[in-house]
């Protein structure tokens, strides 16, 4: 991620098309330079998972509906048609704290959150930073769903060997210090090394993190997520489970129901149009017809 308080470019520049297997790039050398190696991280909008949501600023405190469908465990947010700072909310912090991703700073208190807590269907912004007046912003959201995503925090003693439990094994992580001025840490299972989002650095050479089942651990030190002392947010991602055969008694059921899936639905039918001939009948005898005669038709 470039370090930039720029507004939002072009969509020939970007990205020009989300499609059903990718997305097609545009022309910004950042993301077509020649012989350079680039990464993407894509997320699919689903309940309990990622949702993105734009809005217009209007300069008070307004509440945002959103579709995540629990209470996010992170939220960025970024100003697209004027330069602001990528303002992140995360849980554990709570509502009276902020982060910014492009910026080096520790967690500090603001207005940015109005002090509100988000719920399963809204978040509030309440500062210029957030819900300027007359300008438009985006706001992705991530949740916090066992076994899928982790919003947690952590404390390190600056030794290498320290663990830290997602509750599964990650295929990413997003690591920040919230007490101490540091850089954020990118690191994935793709890559040798890790990227500092608020910096327009090149990859560094080896990853400090190893991914295990419970999580990930540090094999060394350092400020920006194994300082000591340090408390730390993260945000983990679990890898997709393995893909296996069925057993013998999951391959019958399976069978099973498909044998007798037209048979289901024909009764399904029957039952539908059963109800539906009742209804009617209900209703014809709410106008006063006889049953005898409502049966002659029917």
């Amino acid at each position: 991620t470039d370090k930039s308080f720029s507004p939002v470019q072009s969509k020939e520049q970007g990205v020009v098309s989300f499609n059903s297997d990718g997305f097609t790039k545009g022309t910004n050398a950042n993301i077509t330079g020649v012989d350079e190696n680039i990464v993407a991280w894509t997320f699919q909008k689903a309940p309990g998972y990622f949702d993105i949501v734009k809005y217009d600023g209007d300069g008070g405190v307004q509440n945002i509906p959103h579709q995540l469908g629990s209470k996010p465990g992170m939220i960025i947010t970024k100003g697209i048609d004027q330069a602001t700072n990528w303002n992140v909310y995360h849980h554990t912090l709570g509502a009276a704290q902020f982060l910014m991703l492009d910026s080096t700073n520790k967690a500090a208190s603001g207005a940015y959150w109005n002090n509100t807590e988000p719920t399963a269907s809204e978040f509030t912004v309440g500062s210029n930073g957030t819900n300027m007046s007359g300008k438009q912003f985006i706001a992705y959201l991530f949740a916090d769903t066992p076994g899928v995503f982790k919003c947690w925090t952590y404390q390190c003693t600056g030794a290498s060997g320290n663990e830290v439990d997602c509750g599964f094994k990650p295929q990413w992580v997003l690591i920040r210090s919230s007490n101490a001025s540091n850089n954020w840490l990118i690191c994935d299972e793709s890559r040798p090394g890790n990227l500092v989002p608020n910096l327009t650095n090149a990859e560094s050479g080896t990853k400090q993190t190893t991914f295990t089942d419970n999580g990930f651990e540090f094999t060394g030190g350092g400020g920006s997520y194994n300082g000591a002392n340090n408390t730390y947010i993260y945000m983990a991602i679990a890898e997709p489970p393995a893909a296996r055969s069925l057993t013998q008694e999951e391959y019958a059921e399976q069978a099973l129901k498909f044998a007798t899936y037209q048979n289901r639905k024909e009764v399904a039918c029957g039952n539908m149009a059963e109800q539906q001939r009742d209804d009617h009948i209900q209703h014809m005898a709410d106008l006063g017809y006889e049953l005898n005669d409502i049966l002659k038709y029917l």
